[in-house]
């Protein structure tokens, strides 16, 4: 994804506050009443805030901060925050750490024997 990344145009700078909005109204519109959104960017975190700040948002929030490597999770750590941070509306949740791939997406890498049913599949 980052190859083609660098091509694309940048985010309108709205973006992520236009799309808590999107997502807080979406998942009213199908009962729920709070989610949790994983692997926030802090951009992503900031949009929640202002729109819970405008009272766009029509559900609860756990915001799970992304951590790709030892670097965020140090800044994470630093700049105070913690689990439970926030207000009824909206809240920092667990943080979401990747070390590998995943099972469910097969894309863990895994010895032989492969993934069950895919005889080549050793996961990336």
């Amino acid at each position: 994804m980052e190859l083609v990344a660098q091509f694309l145009p940048a985010d309108a700078p709205d973006l992520a506050v236009r799309a808590a909005k999107y997502v807080s109204e979406s998942a009213l519109s199908f009962g729920l009443t709070t989610i949790h959104d994983i692997n926030l960017s802090p951009e992503d975190l900031r949009g929640y805030q202002q729109a819970e700040r405008a009272g766009w948002l029509k559900v609860r929030v756990q915001m799970v901060p992304r951590v790709r490597n030892i670097a965020d999770a140090q800044q994470l750590a630093d700049s105070g925050l913690y689990t439970g941070f926030g207000n009824e509306r909206l809240k920092l949740g667990a943080a979401k750490f990747f070390a590998d791939g995943g099972m469910g997406a097969r894309t863990i890498a895994i010895y032989p024997p492969s993934a069950a049913g895919e005889t080549n599949n050793f996961g990336l």
